[in-house]
């Protein structure tokens, strides 16, 4: 009992270190991707329409996922008194938080203390559980709700196992999170939860055993009641959005992932591999330590017995059904990874730990020295290259514009960035000189001491990418300062419209009704319209629109954070363009 309460407190500490980190950047940048526009959006118009079901008013027909992070958004909007970046954003740092901290003390129960706090270092300091922490998204949310309902399954096996008899808490916490989950993202938030249950069950013994027991009854009770709590909002949105929420909210968002809906997929979409390489870059820098995990899986892990063997082939099935999901799906993006990076943190904690006990897999241990030493260089001549760039921009400009495809404005803005801010250079050579130094203390201190060093590391740096990279970034991309002047250029009473594009982070800074049209209305207008326009559609817009004016363009990528928006006119009695339904237009996500 000592050690669980003991456990309890250090998981409180684990949460308030972790949400104070992971919130308090979080208000110190404008919202500029077409994403983090789109749900806050949705929180703004929760809000302003008193509609907690289905917001549908302009500039978004139907909310094109369910409403989970959105309530969360505007209680924290409501609570603080502002609908502004840090209270539609809070929610993905609590559920991170909250998760982390749940995660150490999930991880007690079978395992020790030692490979509890490094799996939670690990997980805290994975570059792509650091970012979506601070962004306004549903995926943090889902990933959380993923979480709980998992390990509480785990926690019922072993309840199961020490008493003969399931752990209704357990079943009902599995129950609620699961329906927290498919409220923020659809219903894979108790199919995937499910299949991670049922598919471990499978490995334990004969199917035909399992399928007639009492535990995969409790299971389908589960599932049956996620749905039902679920349906609940489904039902009311249904009556609201009719045949449209339907389409959009189980075809394209869910079934449209695997399959084209409309003759079309709906977007990002990749081979099978880019689901492996974007766990290798999201899970940075740990998936170093992948030779390590590899060897300890195959070698060492499959004997393992007890509590701990059971919590390792349990992470394993997690894992295992997550990147086959994420592999075959058309749609491939990092976040789709989140819900797998507790499994993965967990293995790779009782890999560590188990190879500095045993100071065994000599091999994979030089490898993962070599490849830490080897990020360290890379990053040491990322900055001496920096630096070279800055003395000689026109050159720099050219070669990075060149290679990568990157905007000028995109280069000089962050050329200017660093040249103001020399500490981020500063950071660069710092964690390279960590990696390299990890490396050289591989051998004699082990890999726990390793694991440390990069936990901080990455946490130093990720704390100066927050509060100095990417406030500024976001200035250069963000339409808050376009739309101030919009808003002092054309009257009050004038129509504002989107031209072919949604530019959601515009639509949420701008304090009007502006809706999205598409193409020409032969009627005649009696007076003067105005259109947001992104520029490598201006040809487009002067075909359809005879006489228009450009009144002025952005300094910045104020459309979508890709691309200059323009304010255009078409003066009275020169035609308008038609309204079209915004449902039909709606953006990838």
């Amino acid at each position: 009992m000592s050690t669980f309460l003991s456990a309890r407190k250090t998981s409180v500490l684990i949460f308030l270190v972790c949400l104070v980190y992971f919130a308090a950047p979080l208000g110190n940048r404008p919202f500029y991707t077409r994403g983090e526009g789109r749900e806050a959006i949705v929180v703004k118009a929760m809000l302003e329409t008193n509609n907690w079901v289905l917001p549908h008013e302009e500039p978004i027909d139907i909310a094109t996922k369910p409403p989970m992070f959105h309530w969360l958004g505007a209680i924290t909007a409501t609570m603080i008194g502002h609908t502004n970046e840090f209270a539609i954003r809070f929610p993905s740092a609590l559920c991170a938080s909250a998760a982390t901290a749940l995660f150490f003390l999930w991880i007690v129960q079978f395992s020790t203390v030692g490979v509890a706090l490094l799996s939670t270092l690990i997980l805290a300091c994975s570059t792509e559980w650091i970012r979506s922490a601070s962004h306004a998204r549903v995926d943090m949310c889902f990933a959380a709700g993923f979480f709980v309902a998992s390990a509480a399954f785990l926690m019922n096996v072993l309840h199961r196992e020490r008493t003969g008899r399931a752990s209704i808490p357990y079943l009902t916490i599995a129950t609620l999170a699961m329906a927290f989950a498919t409220l923020s993202k659809g219903p894979a938030g108790f199919i995937l939860p499910s299949a991670v249950i049922v598919l471990f069950e499978f490995t334990r013994g004969p199917i035909r055993k399992f399928i007639f027991s009492p535990a995969a009854l409790a299971i389908g009770l589960c599932g049956l009641g996620a749905v039902a709590l679920s349906a609940l909002w489904y039902v009311a949105a249904y009556q609201q959005g009719g045949d449209e929420f339907l389409h959009i909210h189980f075809y394209k968002e869910n079934l449209g992932r695997f399959v084209p809906i409309d003759g079309k997929t709906q977007g990002h979409e990749k081979p099978f591999y880019f689901a492996f390489l974007y766990l290798v870059v999201g899970t940075l820098p740990w998936s170093i330590f992948t030779p390590v995990l590899i060897a300890w899986g195959w070698t060492k892990a499959r004997g393992i017995d007890g509590l701990r063997g059971t919590g390792i082939r349990y992470a394993t099935v997690w894992f295992a059904v997550v990147m086959l999901v994420v592999s075959v799906s058309e749609s491939k993006r990092d976040v789709y990874l989140l819900p797998a990076f507790p499994a993965l943190a967990y293995l790779l904690g009782e890999a560590l730990v188990s190879i500095d006990r045993e100071r065994s897999f000599p091999r994979q241990r030089a490898m993962s020295g070599y490849l830490l030493a080897g990020v360290g260089v890379i990053l040491l001549i990322t900055g001496m290259l920096v630096i070279g760039f800055l003395a000689f921009p026109t050159e720099g400009t050219k070669l990075i514009s060149g290679f990568r495809g990157n905007s000028v404005d995109e280069i000089l803005g962050t050329m200017t960035i660093l040249r103001h801010h020399l500490i981020l250079i500063v950071g660069i050579f710092a964690f390279g000189a960590t990696l390299i130094y990890c490396a050289t203390q591989f051998r004699r201190h082990g890999t726990r001491h390793s694991s440390v060093w990069l936990g901080g590391a990455s946490l130093a740096i990720t704390l100066a990418l927050n509060t100095i990279y990417a406030p500024e970034i976001a200035k250069l991309d963000s339409p808050r300062e376009f739309i101030d002047h919009v808003e002092t250029v054309i009257p009050k009473t004038a129509h504002l419209e989107q031209y072919r594009q949604s530019f959601f982070p515009a639509m949420f800074y701008i304090d009007r009704y502006a809706p999205f049209v598409a193409q020409i209305d032969e009627n005649s207008q009696t007076e003067s319209r105005y259109f947001l326009v992104r520029r490598n559609e201006l040809p487009l817009f002067e075909q359809d629109a005879e006489g228009e004016r450009m009144l002025f363009e952005s300094e910045t990528n104020a459309a979508n954070g890709d691309d200059r928006l323009l304010l255009m006119e078409v003066p009275a009695g020169l035609g308008a363009l038609g309204s079209v339904p915004l449902a039909a237009h709606t953006a990838q996500p």
